[in-house]
């Protein structure tokens, strides 16, 4: 006779003892699995991506259709995020302090380099967009609100990856060297920046935002076509952003920025480009 913990149909059960709701985090990562679809998927290719058995996957799924955050897509038997995930997203978008702190702070700074600028915030070890401040220029890039950007590719990512809350489980020892260099140039520098993370002829550089009490809030990045990023970014761009995170986090109390300030900048022997 198979005991409640070895029972296949209690794999869902609300167990453990950290007070975690298993069920809900499975949810979660259903969600989170979706948001990272290009389009439409079928459960099959679902279960398979979260490493699920397909009853397990129709459960859940199930369970967030009835609740509106899953809807049925063409062609059929396909699943999507439902709309009323953009509502709740559009409300934790007005909830959230760092947007109306930062809105003015992003409009400026595409108001005076005439680029694209998002902000985005932590999700789980990367980040994803919050807000997206479109550049008046033609052809506009526009970044859409909860595109998740991914390590190691995204400057974004790498740097919340690289200002880790001390709550948080230690950095995890990367095999990645590339991403190690850039986790020292985040701390030596406070910015970051890549000519083309997605492979779509689109680069971006970042810098960190933090708050009253030091720690990571946010990220600002302007975004702009990959050559002007060919070979590295000028002393202007990178001026124009880590000035503009630095208002922002003056803003939110902290004084990271201040005292990063008052050090040395360091530049590369290369004329009119930093980094």
């Amino acid at each position: 006779m198979a005991t409640k913990r070895n029972d296949p149909r209690m794999e869902d059960d609300d167990r453990g003892d950290t007070g975690i709701v298993r069920t809900v985090v499975v949810a979660a990562k259903v969600l989170d699995a979706l948001a990272g679809m290009r389009g439409p998927v079928r459960l099959a290719d679902l279960a398979r991506s979260l490493k699920m058995t397909l009853p397990r996957i129709s459960r859940h799924v199930a369970t967030l259709r009835s609740l509106e955050l899953i809807e049925k897509a063409e062609p059929s038997e396909t699943y999507r995020l439902g709309m009323k995930l953009f509502v709740l997203g559009q409300i934790a978008l007005e909830q959230n302090a760092l947007a109306p702190v930062c809105e003015p702070h992003l409009t400026r700074l595409r108001d005076h380099i005439h680029r694209t600028v998002i902000l985005s915030t932590r999700s789980g070890d990367a980040g994803a967009v919050l807000m997206c401040v479109p550049s008046h220029e033609s052809p506009t890039i526009i970044v859409r609100p909860g595109l998740r950007l991914e390590l190691p590719a995204s400057p974004s990512a790498r740097i919340f990856h690289t200002f880790r809350d001390e709550g948080d489980e230690a950095r995890p020892k990367s095999t990645d060297l590339y991403l190690d260099e850039r986790v020292n140039f985040i701390l030596a520098n406070y910015f970051d920046y890549e000519p083309d993370p997605r492979t779509t002829g689109i680069g971006s550089i970042a810098a960190p935002i933090f708050d009253h009490q030091d720690r990571l809030a946010g990220v600002v990045a302007i975004v702009m076509p990959a050559t002007v990023l060919a070979g590295g970014p000028d002393a202007v761009m990178v001026k124009a952003i880590t000035e503009c995170a630095a208002r922002i986090s003056s803003a939110m109390g902290s004084t990271a920025w201040d005292r990063r300030i008052s050090l040395p900048a360091k530049r590369s022997t290369r004329a009119g480009r930093v980094g």
